[in-house]
């Protein structure tokens, strides 16, 4: 678990550059506010650790659009559920 927590934080810094400087607790904080705000804005939350990280992804490549996040925003937000899933990124996973 801890590993796609390291993969998915590299992700979000390689992807979004923006983020490099800001300390990682404020980077948690500001993806669960965005997770809590723009989804729960449509439906009740779910709890990351029900699902896997490749089920996150797939669900945010297809809510995030509706939930108008940036794609900043939309990896800071992946890479902090993705820490908490039930499984890491690998193969073929479920769809949302």
């Amino acid at each position: 678990m801890r590993a796609i927590a390291i993969a998915l934080g590299g992700l979000v810094l390689a992807c979004a550059p923006g983020l490099r400087s800001v300390d990682p607790a404020d980077r948690d904080a500001a993806a669960e506010r965005l997770y809590r705000g723009h989804c729960a804005a449509c439906h009740r939350l779910l709890d990351p650790g029900e699902y896997t990280a490749e089920w996150w992804a797939r669900a945010l490549d297809w809510y995030g659009p509706e939930a108008h996040l940036t794609e900043e925003e939309r990896w800071l937000v992946l890479g902090w559920l993705g820490a908490r899933a039930k499984e890491p990124l690998h193969g073929d996973g479920g769809a949302p």
